[in-house]
Order: C-alpha cells, then sequence, then structure tokens
C-alpha cells in the first residue's frame, strides 16, 4: 500500500471535494443526475455523476447555471462532456477551495469576430 500524497486523500468520501482534483482540468463525461440525502437534518440535494467515477458533484446554484449555459436541460447534459476545475470562491466570508464546472477544452476558445462579421460592441 502505498502513501498518500496528502491527508485530504484519506478522505473515503463519495463526494468529489477540490483536494481530488490534479491542478489541471480535468475533463469527465456526465452520466446522470441523482438526489441524495445529506447533511443533518437530512435534505435532499443534487448531483451529477460522471462516467467511470466512483465520486459524485454536488449542484449548487452556480454549477447548475453553468452546466444549463453548456447544455439547456439535464437531459440534454446526459452524455456531454464537461471540464472540472480548481477554482476559488467565497463561503461565510471567507475565500475557499471550490470546483468549478466549464466547457470541455477541446471547445474552441472565441477570438473576436472574424474578417466580414460586425465588429460593433452590441451595448
Amino acid at each position: 500500500m502505498s502513501t498518500p500524497k496528502s491527508f485530504d486523500d484519506m478522505s473515503q468520501s463519495k463526494y468529489l471535494k477540490p483536494a481530488n482534483l490534479p491542478d489541471q482540468p480535468v475533463t469527465v463525461v456526465i452520466e446522470k443526475f441523482e438526489q441524495i440525502e445529506v447533511g443533518d437534518p437530512k435534505e435532499k440535494k443534487w448531483f451529477v455523476f460522471f462516467k467511470g467515477k466512483d465520486k459524485c458533484l454536488g449542484l449548487n446554484a452556480t454549477r447548475r447555471e453553468a452546466l444549463k449555459v453548456l447544455y439547456g436541460t439535464p437531459g440534454d447534459a446526459i452524455g456531454k462532456a464537461v471540464d472540472l476545475r480548481k477554482g476559488k470562491t467565497f463561503y461565510a466570508g471567507k475565500q475557499v477551495d471550490c470546483i468549478e464546472v466549464h466547457p470541455p477544452s477541446d471547445e474552441v476558445p472565441y477570438d473576436g469576430p472574424t474578417e466580414g462579421e460586425d465588429q460593433e460592441i452590441p451595448f
């Protein structure tokens, strides 16, 4: 048995945490969405599961909005890829690590209008 890289690696949690991710983005494919009872008192929360992965990711408002912008509906998101990246956010007034959902890295970034496209900013 090998020694873990960090104490966070010793966690047996079934939920994905920032410490579980490498420093570079990870591309995963959405398998399903499911409600799971968590917390004390128990409360149903939505989670996303990924093909070939053991851990699921909780869907907070920010992650739900990212998936909505990318794919429209949960049904349309199943089978689609997303990048998961380590990020930072504020929680209870303190900066904490988080997991961000982004378009898959094989998407072509927008570099501005191409020749012949309207060059004006629409606002």
